[in-house]
């Protein structure tokens, strides 16, 4: 009888403990083991995100009439208002406030003291520029001294336009005209709002491939080459070029984007391009169509690029004295002008012919680089990729000078490279949100968390910005936005986890924990089992002894 209670109590002693053991791991370690082993992940505003898609873009253009003319144009305001916002419903919204007011004496007295319409506009332009912003029309009477058949723009945001006489409608379309193809450039900017969300298939047009795409670096480098240094000894003073042509424009755009620009002379006459020959003439010229095959051989030699930023590059090619002069003939046999050419997204390359030396000539012979002649087209080639230069046929433009860029140039790249950052901010955040829901075992830190909320915040106020019409202001929130969304999908932690799938934490965990938990898991069901039967009987005895 002993015996048997003795056994009885060791068997109550092993299913109690076997049953301490699995209640312990059930409520002790598998918690335990969850939460030491979770994936961190801070909570990201994926509502916010995705409401980001269906929120419009809209500019807003402050336009202000300054009439000139002894005609009522009482009514140009509302015509002028019609005209510009039927485009209004479109990828892109856009809203014009077009307000109109009488020339003060002090400004007419400055419009007639002027001798020409550049006169007046850095007179009359630069004061009303630093006073109100927007932009300003100055309706000059159909018989003023100054007028130009086609609406002058100068440096400033103001506008010369003549009016046409008793006819209000025809004003407006006039000046209607101006702001769609070149101030606000609504088809362009709509263009771009639909190719960076992906919204088309649009066709490339010549301004989309040419320009690149808005980074908050660049990187310039002026090359000079020549093939026959030991003939022509080619030298440049680039420094003092890019201090006069191109630090004016460097300047203006100083607040806004970070150029570098530096320099390399190389002398290499391996490389060699086979041009025609016109034996008419004596000349070597270069066809268009030959002209892409000149670059890939010239950028080889250029050097290694340490850099993450785009680089553009400026090339003045010296030819050799067997291939001298070299020009660059277009589609109908003709020179071209400034015998140089554009690569887009790239640079570009001018041919720079020198005299050839004579038979009593002491080699080499030193030729200056004439960098007036150079400095003119490369400043006009990085305008023209970073799109900054707006051309039109029914406007005339003020010579930039030596300003680098115009005022109204500067505000619509601003409002284009606003647009551009929030929509790629947006497209960032988007494709973020939807990696980080696919892969649920990609830590997200709390600087990822940071990044992702500043980028929303600032993806907001720069379209809050671009509609009530401060395109500076907007355009820094959708700069910090661009910095922002890309440091976040480009963080380093995220792409630790990223091919780590889950199957592989099977064959990590099984070998681990299996060989403890099958003794674990069978003492308990026994345990539970022992208990079970032990009431059951305790049942039977109450039964039979009531």
């Amino acid at each position: 009888m002993n015996k048997n209670k003795r056994l009885e109590k060791e068997k109550a002693t092993q299913a109690y403990a076997a049953l301490g053991i699995g209640l312990i791991c059930v409520f002790f370690g598998i918690p335990l083991w969850w939460k030491t082993t979770e994936v961190y992940r801070v909570p990201l505003p994926y509502d916010e995100i995705e409401a980001l898609t269906d929120t419009k873009v809209k500019y807003t253009v402050k336009i202000n009439i300054i009439n000139f003319d002894q005609d009522d144009q009482v009514e140009l305001p509302k015509h002028l208002s019609k005209q510009l916002n039927i485009n209004s419903a479109g990828a892109i919204l856009s809203e014009y406030i077009v307000s109109l007011q009488q020339a003060t004496e002090a400004q007419k007295t400055v419009l007639e003291s002027a001798q020409t319409l550049r006169d007046a506009d850095s007179k009359l332009g630069e004061d009303l520029f630093t006073q109100s912003s927007g932009y300003h029309v100055i309706l000059l009477p159909d018989d003023h001294p100054l007028k130009e058949n086609t609406p002058y723009l100068g440096q400033f945001n103001v506008i010369f336009v003549c009016s046409i006489p008793k006819d209000v409608v025809g004003s407006s379309a006039k000046i209607a005209r101006l702001f769609h193809n070149v101030l606000s450039r609504h088809h362009p900017l709509e263009r771009l709002y639909e190719a960076s969300a992906g919204l088309k298939q649009l066709k490339p047009d010549k301004e989309s491939m040419r320009s690149l795409r808005f980074h908050t670096h660049y990187d310039i480098t002026f090359t000079l080459f020549s093939r026959q240094p030991d003939i022509i000894d080619a030298r440049w003073d680039m420094e003092e070029g890019v201090r006069l042509y191109l630090q004016p424009l460097l300047d203006k755009l100083k607040d806004y984007v970070d150029i570098k620009v530096k320099s390399q002379t190389l002398f290499y006459p391996g490389f060699y391009i086979r041009p025609q020959k016109d034996y008419d003439t004596g000349e070597n010229f270069l066809d268009l169509q030959n002209l892409p095959h000149m670059i890939n051989p010239l950028e080889t030699k250029l050097g290694f690029q340490a850099s993450n930023n785009p680089n553009l590059n400026f090339i003045v090619y010296v030819p050799t004295r067997d291939q001298s002069p070299m020009y660059i003939r277009n589609k109908k046999g003709e020179r071209e002008r400034s015998n140089s050419f554009l690569s887009p997204r790239w640079g570009g390359i001018h041919i720079y012919n020198t005299p050839s030396p004579g038979p009593n000539d002491t080699l080499p012979m030193r030729v200056n680089i004439d960098l007036h002649q150079v400095m003119q087209i490369f400043l006009t080639q990085i305008r023209m990729l970073l799109n900054l230069q707006v051309r039109s046929s029914n406007v005339t433009f003020s010579p930039i000078g030596s300003a680098g860029v115009t005022e109204w140039e500067l505000a619509g790249w601003l409002r284009s490279r606003a647009v551009e950052n929030i929509v790629s901010s947006t497209s960032t955040l988007q494709s973020l949100a939807k990696l980080l829901g696919e892969i649920s075992n990609i830590v997200i830190k709390d600087a990822i968390g940071e990044e992702v909320k500043l980028a929303v915040s600032s993806i907001e106020e720069s379209i809050k910005l671009l509609a009530e019409g401060k395109d500076d202001k907007a355009f820094f929130a959708s700069k910090k936005a661009v910095i922002s969304s890309e440091k976040a999908f480009f963080d380093q932690s995220l792409l630790e986890l990223l091919y780590f799938p889950e199957d592989q934490k099977f064959a990590i965990y099984i070998p681990l924990f299996l060989p403890v938990s099958i003794p674990v898991i069978i003492s308990t069901f026994h345990a539970i089992r022992w208990m079970k039967r032990k009431w059951s009987g305790k049942l039977g005895e109450k039964k039979k002894a009531e």
